[in-house]
């Protein structure tokens, strides 16, 4: 089990830099813009990303719903 962290573009890096660090999410499909935490990082270095991760989502604008009845929907 890993944590994982939405970063902005520009913070990202630093954080990938980290040994340990890798893609979030399934293996054959990672998220977009997330990092997975070291799993030996201590809990106070994980805290400080945490936050920087909250501070970068607060800006980011609300997702829009999606129209009923689209959920699963087949494609044509």
């Amino acid at each position: 089990n890993r944590f994982g962290v939405k970063l902005s573009p520009d913070e990202r890096p630093d954080l990938e830099a980290v040994p340990g660090t890798g893609p979030f999410g399934p293996e054959s499909r990672p998220m977009a813009g997330w990092v997975s935490l070291p799993p030996a990082m201590s809990d106070a270095d994980a805290a400080a990303w945490f936050e920087r991760a909250r501070g970068w989502v607060a800006t980011l604008p609300p997702k829009e719903p999606r129209p009923k009845g689209t959920k699963g929907a087949k494609k044509a």
